[in-house]
């Protein structure tokens, strides 16, 4: 333990506000520490070192001394240059006057003062969470008011996060963006000094509420937060919400920081430490503070590890590497290293892995599942009603899962999925040889990192005898040439191998693949999208949906021939563009509605919500022409496949957005982002739709085309059913 630097100072017990995650509303009445106290008990040696005070409450503006208070706070702390003051700025006037006033102190006494105003959601759903009307309002006039005041070093927004409004907080990111107000994003915790130890119902998050709160995190360490300490703390965070791993941030009340309540009473954290002083004005808390440690050691041993309180601390030099590192760069040493060697010698440990005997027929079914898009849903989704239409009916099928609590959710959403067992690569590694069949379920077959884990899949499966297939996959992009001989070996070691266009059986062919037992197909997508596709409703209204498939240029895997600065300028080149031929169409015909539709709603696969959101971030005159009720919550796949069945005209960009569109028999456009190489010109080139690269998109052809587009006329032959049909009477 050490002396203080850090305070933790609620200044009353009152508040004005009835927010749904506190009861200190309920209080009447308040007994405060006056100033002459807090003068008094500051001076106290144990806060010799105390150099930062954050002020909260209650509502600490509610107290008409709160500036006295303040200046009482300098004379007993002599090296204190910052304090924080929290508010929730309901009463514009009165906070205002009250922050301006500790500013002018602040300033006088050569202090930094920052402000954070509480707002817990974007306009409706901040006042349902305060329970009261006209609160978001109040609170944005205040941050108006006080935003550029010279006596104020820093103004920002602070968001509480419970289940409320966990599945709207993208919305006031963009307020906050457009605004330019930093916000930071807290869990709602149960918390002693808030009398909320029993309000579990208001904090307690579902498997879907943790998953969405986890991605929104990830969007926020890749698009927004720069902070290292704030990321520090997010990536613990995500890692405690999705894993129930213990928590790695610091926190500096576990050894330097402290907490006076409104009654000048001395207590270790906030959330969970009893009083060891009850008045540092009356008794020097001095050695009461030290005398404590076992106090302090208890609750490090039974309450820190799972407490998700955003406390901070200083970031490790070496942090030690966690779960969430390794999930935001996943195999990145692959990246680093770039050494054959280094991926063959991974290669080798993985076939090394020691098997677990089965006692039952299995299949096993790989690819990238764990970071899997709606496309990705689809086809497991069509592989699995084949699988149980044939004799497999009596074999237990696993799922390999790069990530399993991402494939957790897709499981929830799609009742086809209810009887399949989740494994991670290291339990697939374990049973792949006692299994009857292992199957790549669709999807790219790449130089991705975790195509070596595949591959040691297949090579483990193919040496034990099994029957190995992959199906209805693509070959390629073969971007990285030092895994390249792990795409070949994952294919050579299929016996059957269904690829789902021509140019992948060539690419194939070209790296020296046996073209044995070897057919084209189409996509196995197919199978569920005719099973489950919807009849759609009729309109009720004039307007004409446009559905957008758009996703971020992935110029990194697509675009080795470009530099940093020439990707750049692609990007903003592409952005400008889909914008510019979008408004133009809303000119020409009032009737447009915009429909953006994320395929990937996790962030391994780059979210296409964060993508649609920046886009037409603060953009006005698309503002009401954009409907944004798909880039909330991940929904269901079949409340997406309803959105493609309803729509109009769909313009496509990622491949399984098209697969969706001409399933539905919808005139479609497409753009190919992989420069004419691969996947997506070659669909559309089948469908014979109208298709431009994307380095020669224009905003004049994307309004022709989508006011001239078409019905596909799109064969929908039944061959991946007979195909996969005759490699699994292999089993």
């Amino acid at each position: 333990m050490q002396k203080p630097v850090v305070l933790q100072f609620p200044v009353n017990d009152v508040c004005n506000s009835k927010c749904q995650m506190c009861n200190i509303w309920e209080n009447k009445k308040s007994t405060d520490i006056t100033p002459e106290r807090v003068r008094d008990g500051f001076q106290s040696s144990l806060f010799s070192e105390v150099t930062s005070v954050g002020i909260n409450g209650g509502e600490p503006t509610l107290r008409e001394d709160l500036p006295a208070l303040v200046d009482a706070m300098f004379d007993g702390l002599g090296k204190l240059k910052e304090i924080t003051l929290i508010t929730n700025g309901y009463k514009t006037a009165q906070v205002v006057e009250r922050v301006l006033q500790v500013a002018e102190v602040c300033h006088f006494r050569g202090a930094s003062l920052n402000v954070m105003v509480s707002l817990d959601g974007y306009g409706q759903v901040h006042d349902d969470v305060r329970r009261r009307s006209d609160y978001f309002s109040r609170s944005t006039a205040t941050i108006e008011q006080l935003r550029h005041h010279p006596n104020i070093s820093g103004l920002s927004v602070a968001c509480t996060v419970i289940k409320e409004n966990v599945f709207a907080l993208a919305d006031l990111l963009d307020y906050c963006i457009v605004q330019d107000l930093a916000v930071k994003f807290r869990l709602g915790i149960p918390h002693k000094r808030l009398y909320t130890l029993d309000k579990e119902d208001t904090y307690l998050f579902s498997s879907q509420e943790k998953y969405e709160l986890a991605e929104f995190i990830h969007g926020l360490l890749r698009h927004y937060e720069k902070a290292p300490k704030q990321r520090y703390f997010y990536q613990s965070l995500i890692e405690q919400l999705v894993n129930n791993a213990p928590r790695k941030a610091g926190c500096l009340w576990q050894h330097k920081g402290a907490t006076v309540t409104h009654k000048g009473e001395l207590a270790y954290c906030a959330v969970k430490s009893p009083v060891v002083v009850n008045d540092i004005s009356a008794e020097d808390p001095l050695n009461a503070y030290f005398d404590g440690e076992p106090i302090l050691q208890q609750i490090r041993a039974q309450d820190c590890a799972d407490c998700h309180h955003d406390y901070l601390d200083e970031v490790p030099e070496k942090p030690a590497t966690s779960w969430i590192t390794k999930s935001l760069l996943k195999f990145d040493w692959y990246r680093k290293a770039k050494q054959r060697a280094e991926y063959k010698q991974h290669y080798q440990q993985l076939l090394t892995t020691v098997s677990r005997p089965l006692d039952h027929k299995a299949i096993l079914i790989c690819g990238w599942y764990g970071t899997e898009t709606l496309g990705d849903k689809a086809i497991l989704g069509g592989i699995l009603d084949e699988l149980l239409h044939q004799q497999a009916t009596d074999a237990r099928i696993y799922l390999c899962s790069l990530f399993p609590y991402v494939s957790e959710q897709t499981q929830a959403q799609m009742p086809e999925l209810q009887n399949i067992t989740l494994v991670d690569v290291e339990q697939a590694l374990s049973i792949v040889d006692q299994v009857d069949t292992l199957i790549f379920g669709g999807g790219p077959v790449m130089t991705t990192p975790p195509i070596v884990e595949m591959a040691a899949l297949f090579t483990r499966a193919r040496q034990a005898g099994k029957n190995t297939v992959v199906a209805g996959c693509g070959v390629g992009p073969l971007g990285e040439p030092s895994l390249t001989p792990y795409v070949k070996q994952v294919l050579d070691n299929a016996k059957v191998k269904i690829y789902r266009d021509n140019n992948s059986a060539q690419i194939a062919q070209q790296l020296g693949v046996s073209a044995n037992n070897a057919t084209v197909s189409h996509d196995p997508a197919f199978l569920w999208l005719d099973k489950y596709r919807p009849i759609p409703t009729v309109k009720t209204n004039e307007k004409r949906v446009l559905l957008l498939g758009l996703r971020e240029p992935p110029n990194s895997e697509y675009g080795a021939h470009l530099d940093a600065k020439q990707s750049a300028q692609l990007r903003h080149r592409f952005d400008t563009t889909i914008l510019d031929a979008l408004i133009h169409l809303c000119e020409q015909d009032s009737q447009w509605e915009i429909l953006p539709i994320p395929m990937c709603t996790n962030h391994i696969g780059n979210d296409d919500r964060w993508y649609y959101r920046e886009l037409f971030r603060g953009n006005r005159l698309l503002k009401d022409r954009v409907n944004m009720q798909f880039l909330y919550q991940e929904l269901k796949p079949s409340d997406y496949l309803l959105a493609f069945s309803c729509a109009d005209v769909c313009l496509t960009m990622r491949f399984h957005s098209l697969v969706f569109s001409l399933a539905c028999n919808k005139p479609s456009v497409a753009i190919d982002y992989t420069f004419g190489k691969g996947k997506v010109a070659a669909l559309a080139g089948n469908a014979g739709i109208a298709q431009r690269d994307i380095s020669q998109l224009s905003s004049d052809w994307l309004v022709t085309e989508i006011q001239n587009a078409k019905v596909p006329d799109y064969p929908k032959q039944d061959t991946f059913k007979q195909q996969f049909r005759a490699a699994m009477n292999n089993t």
